[in-house]
């Protein structure tokens, strides 16, 4: 009986650890602590620093591709999970031909809108490349959703905005 508690506790401790610290968690804490919806209905951010990964090119594929197919479509040697798991999303970053981050994640408090499709693998799964940093974003209600709200992040050059974030 200890045995197994003891494998429950290891467990859960792995899910607290890594399960909820994904890039849609990540996005919002950023958001949350950059922007001030009170005093304006849009936000700008850096995903370069909101992530704290720097980039050339990032790319945002739907459920159900496999990793030879993104391989095909960045150009590099892709070989984490078979394929994007149902209703989940993958994000990779590209800098300099390596993979520098990547994650499969929910978009149920953020999600990324206006993006360049790159290729249609499957009738419903698209495949987008973007390389901005720069992000315009929006705060909605999420009626009916998981969480109260949900953010829009749209690449400034999608929006047709010039934007430089101060340094």
């Amino acid at each position: 009986m200890k045995k197994n508690n003891f494998k429950f506790l290891i467990i859960l401790s792995i899910y607290l650890i890594y399960g909820c610290s994904n890039t849609d968690d990540k996005l919002k804490k950023y958001i949350e602590s950059h922007c001030s919806f009170e005093q304006s209905e849009i936000c700008y951010i850096d995903l370069k620093d909101a992530l704290n990964i720097d980039y050339d090119k990032m790319f945002l594929f739907g459920e159900g591709i496999r990793s030879d197919e993104i391989s095909n479509i960045i150009g590099l040697t892709y070989s984490k999970d078979k394929f994007v798991p149902d209703s989940k999303y993958r994000i990779i970053f590209v800098k300099n031909n390596k993979v520098v981050y990547d994650d499969d994640y929910y978009q149920y408090q953020t999600d990324f809108v206006l993006l360049n499709p790159i290729k249609e693998v499957y009738p419903l799964t698209t495949c987008y490349l973007c390389t901005d940093s720069i992000f315009y974003v929006t705060k909605r209600e999420n009626e009916g959703g998981r969480y109260p709200y949900i953010y829009f992040l749209k690449p400034v050059s999608e929006v047709g905005i010039v934007y430089q974030i101060e340094s």
